[in-house]
């Protein structure tokens, strides 16, 4: 699925906790891509699962693959419909806790994060984090030229 990603953070003692993230690469029909994906740790009634989520600058709220869903125990209710880049899509309306890895080591932690599911499985590859979360917790910049995505978490 693609090498381990760099992963840096200042230097202790300074004002801001910042993080860069470099996007992590895929092949799909023989080219190349690069996403802005973090790690993170998902925790629900039966479990937790170790995964990536995209950073969506475009997402209203944050998604998660109903096949996750179901594999961490999430209790779900029927939803909206939602609607993206592939049409509108029925789901269902969970929460769970959700954890943003650096190093492995927790950087920041979202419990009952109020989450989408698409009702159909295969419709989302990988959990989606929209504005209703990442982009809440931190300044998120996104660096195209340098296939890298930069955290920054005020400390003040």
């Amino acid at each position: 699925m693609g090498s381990t990603p760099r992963v840096r953070r200042r230097k202790k003692g300074t004002k801001d906790a910042r993080y860069v993230q470099d996007y992590l690469l895929f092949t799909l029909n023989r080219r190349r891509i690069a996403f802005p994906l973090l790690h993170v740790r998902l925790r629900g009634r039966r479990g937790t699962l170790r995964t990536v989520a995209l950073a969506d600058s475009g997402a209203t709220s944050s998604f998660v693959p109903v096949e996750i869903a179901e594999e961490v125990g999430l209790h779900l209710t029927p939803g909206p419909v939602a609607g993206g880049g592939g049409g509108d899509f029925s789901t269902f309306d969970g929460l769970l806790t959700l954890e943003v890895l650096h190093k492995g080591k927790v950087i920041h932690r979202f419990a009952r994060l109020p989450v989408s599911v698409p009702r159909d499985p295969g419709r989302i590859p990988y959990v989606v984090l929209g504005r209703d979360s990442i982009f809440r917790a931190f300044t998120v910049t996104f660096e195209e030229h340098r296939a890298r995505l930069l955290l920054r978490r005020s400390g003040g």
